[in-house]
């Protein structure tokens, strides 16, 4: 089902308009108004990758997207049905570093003719001609590389909620932390900043705020999983989750009111 009102993604539209055309949704006449929109901000994204999670550059980014939340709490606080919205605010995931000793390369351990390799980085997926017996000689060969992790498809651990994915490698590479892994020594090696590692890793945790109606206010939540978020959010609206989905609606008993 499509959004009832949405616009194309447009990274050089400023956090505050996103925010206004927001507001500007919400203000709908009851019988327009949608009752659930996303807003996504890119900002520390981008200063993360070019500059690391830690730098000044990304202390101003944090705040630019802490004032772009803060006005759209403010202008949610205005509306007359305040007491009825709940806001979330998540990130999808942390940023950490790799330096020049922490590349690797799959062709230095076995050959790529008959390889694809789609994407890569802190982890790869690797599609291979030949069947089995090719997939797994070689996982067996890029589980030499130093700080990778090779997986044939059907042993990807359980708790990535990876391995039913009918779009994954053949074999799966996924490297530690500060490692990354790609198909050859084809480009500027340089170290940087990035994401999609482990994301049992600390640096790889996300955020998660929320208020509204049925929040307990002030309370303090242990870290979980983000695939908890849908539930949340259908419990929410009212509405049933779909079929099949990794998050456990059973998780916000006991913690939501009303």
């Amino acid at each position: 089902v499509r959004p009832s009102y949405w616009r194309p993604y447009d990274g050089g539209v400023p956090n505050e308009a996103r925010v206004d055309q927001v507001l500007a949704w919400l203000r709908y006449p009851a019988a327009y108004r949608p009752h659930m929109i996303t807003l996504y901000m890119s900002t520390t994204d981008a200063v993360g990758h070019a500059y690391g999670p830690d730098s000044p550059e990304m202390a101003s980014a944090v705040a630019s997207v802490d004032a772009a939340i803060g006005r759209l709490a403010t202008g949610i606080d205005a509306l007359d049905f305040a007491s009825q919205v709940t806001l979330i605010v998540v990130a999808d995931h942390g940023m950490d570093g790799y330096d020049v000793t922490g590349r690797r390369y799959v062709a230095d351990v076995t050959s790529l003719q008959g390889v694809t390799i789609p994407n890569s980085g802190p982890a790869a997926n690797l599609h291979v001609e030949g069947g089995p017996a090719a997939a797994e000689a070689l996982r067996d060969a890029a589980d030499a590389l130093p700080g990778v992790a090779a997986y044939l498809r059907h042993d990807v651990p359980s708790r990535l909620h990876y391995r039913a994915d009918p779009r994954i490698g053949d074999v799966v590479l996924v490297a530690d932390s500060g490692v990354v892994v790609y198909p050859a020594n084809d480009r500027p090696e340089s170290p940087g900043w990035t994401h999609g590692w482990d994301n049992a890793l600390l640096s790889m945790r996300a955020l998660f705020v929320a208020r509204g109606p049925s929040i307990p206010k002030g309370r303090i939540l242990e870290p979980f999983e983000l695939i908890q978020v849908y539930p949340l959010v259908t419990r929410i609206l009212g509405i049933a989750p779909g079929p099949g989905i990794d998050g456990d609606a059973s998780f916000w008993n006991g913690i939501l009111g009303g």
